[in-house]
């Protein structure tokens, strides 16, 4: 029997069931499953929909997802933890045209290492059914305060007329069109939040998580989801493949079933519990990244930020979004300084701090149409930021055209010649080009596919020939039977 209140599950399960029907008939969604029939390994198997919806009432997942007492009372997996190392090139000379020294990582290619953390099957479903319950709170209190249009990530923001949501690209381009009909030379501040979700306190995360719900103390359920996603614990994939004594063959082969589970309960207490791969995260600050909560926790954090920069901006006549830690500002030049150093002091009342370093600060002039770097107008020490052009979600803003940012190419062909034959890492590219109207977009893509044309070629007739080879074993095994 439905315990959650005001039958959330029920419009959860709903939006789960359309969102499913609609990833098997939109073939450009790739098939993405429900969020708890991930492809990934865990310590539990994948929970189909079929099982969260009340298919079958008595099935455990089911009474889980229904019962807020099940939820306070629920001993959560730990997540799966695997870093990202995402390498930055560069090959620069090392003073600037105007005679600064580069740093040594504008100069040569670094690393970045980017935590993702992955929960258990069922725990995701948990994650995903809270985080419908709180977006529907907080969407309440984003449309009282004007905020609709302002935060723009982790939450639908529709795209009028199509039944679809806008994504980073129509974001990018509102943003350039805004600045060149802005009437009059445009300032243009872009900052990025360091180390956004590593660095969200937890005592402010807590409060925040009350004024959404409308509550002083957190019921119990909800209780149990903030100790959980707050004081997350974690294993390291690399460690839990070996205790387990799991290699490349055996992980093959357990991920072609649907049903597997990394181990048993009892080889989880006895070679991860037992032997203290098991770690929490003590800092009092920082959710894990990868979660289908993390998102909307984020956004629930800066609430009070989003407020009262949006005042400080419009008041001022201009104009401000945030998606998720890339915050973007258009106004009149003459109030660049003042708005920069309102910005850090509000960001540094929710514990938080501007990534310097990242700073973009540019002027756009109607006459003649140009770009200007004036990043030492707020930042007087930074002589190394010498870019020409101020670069937003991926894209690099020009004075007559919107181009696709080098890095974002980059990523898009990294991960082995296989990557390189799937359509989507085109299609990405295609769809920037025409939702922007960008002449630019499809000369830089060409340049490249001209570039590893000959990497291609090479990856499918390695796949052609390993086709061929296959196809030739079964025939001979049906010729000798």
């Amino acid at each position: 029997m439905i315990d959650m209140k005001t039958s959330d599950y029920q419009k959860w399960i709903k939006l789960q069931q359309e969102a499913v029907a609609k990833n098997r008939e939109d073939k450009s969604l790739h098939g993405k499953r429900f969020v708890g029939d991930r492809g990934y390994l865990h310590f539990d198997g994948r929970v189909g929909i079929k099982r969260a919806d009340g298919s079958n009432e008595t099935d455990p997942a089911y009474r889980l997802l229904t019962s807020s007492d099940a939820i306070a009372n629920r001993s959560f997996f730990p997540f799966l933890r695997e870093d990202q190392r995402v390498r930055k090139y560069r090959d620069k000379s090392p003073i600037t045209s105007e005679g600064n020294a580069r740093r040594h990582d504008q100069q040569f290619s670094t690393i970045k290492n980017r935590p993702i953390m992955y929960a258990s099957h069922l725990d995701a479903s948990v994650y995903s059914l809270y985080s419908s319950i709180l977006s529907t709170h907080y969407e309440q209190l984003v449309l009282k305060q004007g905020l609709d249009n302002n935060v723009i990530a982790y939450r639908p923001v529709p795209l009028l007329g199509t039944g679809r949501n806008k994504s980073n690209i129509n974001f990018a381009k509102e943003l350039y069109d805004n600045i060149r009909n802005f009437g009059e030379d445009a300032g243009l501040l872009l900052l990025d939040v360091s180390g956004f979700f590593d660095n969200l306190n937890h005592k402010r995360l807590y409060e925040k998580w009350c004024l959404v719900l409308g509550e002083s103390e957190l019921p119990d359920d909800h209780k149990a989801i903030f100790k959980n996603i707050s004081n997350f614990r974690y294993v390291f994939t690399h460690e839990a493949y070996q205790a387990l004594n799991l290699d490349s063959k055996k992980l093959k082969l357990l991920r072609q079933d649907r049903k597997a589970v990394l181990c048993s309960p009892a080889d989880f207490n006895k070679k991860i519990k037992k032997q203290n791969l098991i770690r929490k995260n003590k800092s009092g600050k920082g959710i894990p990244q990868g979660s289908p909560i993390s998102g909307l926790l984020a956004n629930m954090y800066m609430i009070n930020f989003d407020i009262k920069v949006k005042a400080l901006v419009e008041g001022l006549g201009g104009e401000y979004m945030r998606y998720s830690d890339d915050i973007a500002i258009l106004l009149q030049p003459s109030k660049l300084i003042g708005v920069y150093e309102a910005v850090q002091t509000l960001i540094g009342d929710e514990g938080l701090k501007i990534s310097t370093k990242k700073t973009e600060c540019f002027v756009y002039q109607q006459t003649p149409g140009t770009f200007r770097n004036v990043i030492r107008q707020v930042e007087p020490k930074d002589t190394l930021n010498s870019k020409r052009y101020p670069q937003y979600l991926g894209f690099v803003f020009t004075e007559n055209d919107m181009h696709i940012r080098g890095n974002t190419l980059a990523r898009r062909f990294r991960g082995g010649k296989a990557f390189l034959l799937k359509n989507e890492r085109w299609g990405y590219f295609s769809l920037a080009a025409r939702k922007t109207g960008s002449e630019a977009m499809p000369a830089q893509v060409e340049g490249i596919r001209k570039k590893i044309k000959p990497v291609v070629s090479e990856a499918q007739n390695v796949r052609t020939k390993r086709n061929r080879e296959r196809r030739g074993e079964v025939n001979s095994s049906k010729l000798s039977s």
